[in-house]
């Protein structure tokens, strides 16, 4: 858990996110939706996704922006043997 926090922070310091939490508040939505039990707060769970939704759509070219640019860095440099 506390390495996913990390993550987490590092996602914020990449400004993938202006603060974490929405990331924690994502995952935390996800984990609800991926449990049975749920099913009595369906309205409560489409309110929460139609909320996050744009902000985690936001942050994929961002991921995608910073995956390009490590694929870009490792790939002109020279191996080390």
């Amino acid at each position: 858990m506390i390495e996913n926090k990390l993550q987490l922070r590092r996602a914020e310091k990449r400004h993938w996110v202006d603060d974490a939490a929405t990331l924690i508040r994502i995952r935390e939505l996800r984990n609800l939706i991926a449990h049975e039990y749920a099913a009595d707060r369906l309205a409560e769970i489409y309110a929460a996704v139609a909320a996050l939704t744009p902000e985690l759509l936001s942050i994929v070219p961002k991921a995608q922006a910073y995956a390009s640019e490590l694929i870009q860095n490792y790939s002109t440099k020279p191996a080390n043997r």
